[in-house]
């Protein structure tokens, strides 16, 4: 399978603005631990985690950014169906969705203005963390890590943006939000849709070819 598309879900406009304009409003892994934050999706304990079930972490300050993989098996008729649980988890029946070119998004990654910090981007991997994962995750300092959750997520299909953080003291306060800029807006290769005028018997679908989204 190949990926065609990237899928962003928010709640508001502004932040699909924000994205379309060039700008991934990033939070740290470890803001997805709160599970009583019914605005962060769909809560991961797991996030970061070498060892599961532990709580034992690395990276958990990196900033992410998640988007849904959309590929060329989706696509029947030049349309797609939005997963209605992944539009539930991120509180987006009223939002909207951002649909990005992939090959040209992942062309322009490198021109994403994050200083001196190593970017990495790519498909998470759905599964358990094995023996040799978690003496990898502890000795290296790659963020292979933060590619990898439970199987039970897999319903997201997500393609993250990880950024490295300098080391940190254990008393500084985690920075709960940061944005990063590409050098130019992405609306050459982006549309924006509202969520609910995408349903239809039940179902979101997105129609990849009309000439224009509601941008």
């Amino acid at each position: 399978m190949k990926i065609e598309f990237l899928l962003k879900l928010v709640s508001q406009r502004e932040h699909a603005e924000m994205l379309l304009n060039g700008t991934l409003f990033m939070r740290p892994a470890v803001y997805y631990h709160k599970q009583e934050d019914k605005q962060c999706g769909q809560n991961d304990i797991g996030e970061a985690a070498v060892i599961p079930g532990v709580q034992m972490y690395k990276h958990e300050r990196c900033p992410i950014y998640c988007m849904s993989i959309v590929t060329d098996a989706d696509i029947e008729e030049n349309r797609f169906v939005i997963s209605t649980r992944c539009i539930e988890d991120f509180n987006c029946k009223t939002g909207y969705a951002v649909l990005i070119r992939y090959k040209e998004f992942a062309k322009r990654l490198p021109t994403l203005l994050c200083g001196n910090y190593t970017l990495d981007a790519r498909p998470v991997k759905y599964q358990t963390i094995t023996q040799g994962e978690m003496s990898k995750f502890i000795a290296d300092d790659s963020l292979d890590n933060l590619f990898i959750k439970h199987p039970f997520f897999s319903y997201q299909k997500e393609y993250r943006i990880a950024i490295a953080q300098q080391l940190y003291k254990p008393y500084e306060k985690v920075v709960e939000k940061k944005c990063f800029d590409f050098q130019s807006d992405l609306r050459d290769i982006a549309k924006c849709y509202s969520i609910p005028s995408l349903l239809d018997n039940g179902k979101y679908y997105l129609h990849i070819e009309e000439s224009r989204g509601d941008d």
